[in-house]
């Protein structure tokens, strides 16, 4: 550990951080031209796509003096278990500006921390989508503050609400095909693609053995389509991983996903075959 490290407590590098960097990108696009009509919509796709990546936040709390005493990081090992005698209570630290009106403060990230001069704080982490669901429930709060300082974004309850309701719809189901539905070669596929994806899901599905890539139309519609073979009993996570990698690739036309063991159609393209080990 170094002396940085023991001075603010930030010694483990927490995974669920590495989207946040998506939002801390787009705040400060946001800062650099405020004016431009869809720079707050902005923030909050970024912060769908880091939900949709099980994304934490680092929330401010105050430990009681009990807990202080039993984490000594001089002695505490890693997998070590740590028991009290009595009940602890974490308080949350909550920020209210001149009008009385109180928020809930976030980091995206330590270094997050550090600049507003909160480094020393203990804090939890937590995974953003539910915190914002505790948030609502709150009284007397009227939103969530992202980074507090020079360069934080508010989120009034009225937002947060809009913003897990965008976050419940986008989440990808299977597509169920109607009786005019028709397989086709996939439109506008960028170069280098099928390489890209099959990287993709060799270094981040265990659990995915075969995926086969083509064209779907279906009623009106026209999008790519994803044929998935997994054991998976979540596939949908599957999806929303896909999407976001999607999302950051920029797609140019709808994406469909489905299940399935067998190629959907002669002309689909296998993206990927998971190694047997031998």
């Amino acid at each position: 550990m170094t002396d940085d490290k023991k001075k603010t407590g930030l010694a483990y590098e927490d995974p669920f951080l590495q989207f946040n960097q998506m939002i801390e990108n787009q705040i400060e696009k946001f800062y650099e031209d405020p004016e431009v009509e869809d720079a707050p919509l902005k923030v909050m796709t970024a912060i769908l796509i880091a939900m949709t990546n099980d994304a934490h936040v680092l929330i401010p709390v105050e430990i009681p003096e009990e807990a202080a005493k039993l984490f000594d990081p001089d002695k505490i090992q890693v997998g070590d278990t740590i028991t009290s005698d009595t009940e602890l209570h974490y308080k949350l630290i909550h920020l209210t500006n001149q009008a009385g009106d109180v928020s809930m403060p976030v980091f995206t990230s330590p270094e997050k921390m550090e600049k507003a001069g909160a480094g020393g704080c203990s804090t939890i982490s937590f995974f953003l989508d539910e915190y914002m669901k505790q948030i609502l429930n709150m009284q007397d709060v009227k939103g969530i503050i992202i980074n507090p300082g020079e360069k934080s974004f508010f989120m009034s309850k009225d937002v947060i609400a809009f913003v897990l309701a965008e976050f419940e719809s986008k989440k990808s189901k299977p597509h169920v095909t109607g009786p005019g539905a028709a397989f086709k070669a996939p439109k506008d596929v960028p170069k280098g693609f099928s390489m890209v994806m099959s990287e993709f899901f060799a270094n981040n599905f265990a659990d995915v053995e075969k995926v086969w890539f083509t064209g779907l139309e279906d009623g009106m519609e026209e999008s790519w389509l994803f044929v998935i073979k997994t054991d998976s009993k979540e596939p949908n996570k599957i999806f929303d991983r896909i999407n976001t990698m999607l999302h950051l690739m920029g797609t140019p036309c709808p994406v469909d996903y489905m299940v399935g063991d067998e190629k959907p159609w002669p002309k689909a393209e296998l993206l990927y075959e998971k190694k047997m080990m031998s």
